[in-house]
């Protein structure tokens, strides 16, 4: 039996609200988000600058390259049969979508909402 100071200290403790986003694969995390009702993807798609349709269209196009990378697949010079949709504020570096460049300035685009002031785009400038 536990002692009463150990099953407090648990107690007490708040719960991890990430925990279950461990266990998840990236697809599911896109098919939750896609199917979420409006309230609940509001403030998502407000803090990417994104409509609903454009950013779960992203979701899927991520999951899709990441299934190519994680099956040690050609990435380069693939034509993507799963294509992001462009946004308006970034259509003229979106076309065509079919291929790689499309996926990386959505990549670009995301990570500059998600870390500010991230050295990947140099970075991949750097590589090729």
């Amino acid at each position: 039996m536990l002692s009463e100071a150990h099953a407090m200290k648990f107690v007490t403790m708040a719960p991890n609200l990430t925990e279950p986003f461990e266990s998840i694969t990236f697809g599911t995390i896109s098919w939750l988000y896609k199917n979420l009702a409006r309230p609940e993807y509001e403030g998502v798609c407000r803090s990417f600058g994104l409509s609903h349709q454009v950013l779960a269209s992203w979701l899927h196009s991520l999951n899709y390259i990441r299934n190519i990378c994680a099956h040690h697949a050609r990435l380069w010079n693939r034509e993507c049969r799963i294509k992001p949709m462009a946004a308006p504020q970034c259509k003229a570096e979106m076309t065509p979508n079919n291929r790689i460049y499309a996926q990386l300035v959505m990549m670009q685009i995301l990570l500059a909402r998600i870390a500010p002031g991230t050295q990947w785009a140099l970075k991949l400038q750097r590589a090729a």
